[in-house]
């Protein structure tokens, strides 16, 4: 489930490829990035799921807080702390913390900051019929990838149309898995100290700590 949290808290139906960009979609999409960036310190509770041919793979909830590029995810398999340049990921069944300094890439399969801006390069998307999320009025936006070298097929965002809240993300790939990731109790203007987003060896004296670097 470690491996799903990574390939899905990144950018659910497969649509057709679309040749050009829509407006209101991208006013839509501009909105709700520019409101994440600007939300101040964020916590939000999540689940997220992952299929292929009708067959769940697997399943986890947690939550996340967030503070810019810095985030604390928890989940019921492992902690993941990351202070801006080092990441922490903490496997609570092995004991073991593993340490690395993750690219550009690998963060994009973790963090909606940057999930959230992938529409800005190698995507089209157009707007699907407003609808309700959750028991609220939410937008639907579908990208479509541009290259049919991109390892994402499609992705179908659902967002408020209240306050361009992020509620849903949709991904299919191009291996023909679909990840859903539902995104509940979110809390903008939370004030987190840094500290909070790196790891402290001395709360976990007995945890093995192992430098990927």
């Amino acid at each position: 489930m470690k491996k799903l949290l990574f390939l899905l808290l990144m950018a659910c139906v497969t649509v057709p490829s679309i040749a050009q960009k829509d407006n209101n979609a991208k006013s839509i999409l501009d909105r709700t990035y520019a409101a994440f960036k600007d939300a101040g310190g964020i916590k939000a509770k999540f689940s997220v799921r992952s299929y292929k041919g009708g067959k769940t793979l697997g399943a986890s909830k947690g939550s996340i807080q967030l503070k810019g590029t810095k985030f604390l995810l928890k989940t019921n398999e492992s902690t993941i702390w990351f202070d801006g340049k080092t990441q922490w990921n903490y496997v609570y069944k092995n004991q073991e913390v593993n340490v690395s300094n993750p690219t550009t890439a690998e963060l994009q399969n973790i963090n909606p900051y940057y999930i959230l801006s992938i529409y800005q390069r190698g995507f089209n998307y157009k707007m699907g019929p407003e609808s309700n999320f959750g028991g609220k009025s939410a937008n639907q936006i579908i990208l479509s990838a541009q290259s049919s070298k991109n390892s994402i097929l499609n992705i179908v965002i659902y967002v408020s149309t209240a306050n361009d809240e992020p509620l849903s993300i949709s991904i299919t790939r191009k291996d023909g898995t679909k990840n859903d990731l539902k995104i509940s109790g979110y809390q903008v203007n939370q004030n987190f100290s840094d500290a909070m987003f790196t790891f402290d060896k001395k709360k976990y004296s007995k945890v093995e700590v192992v430098d990927l670097r």
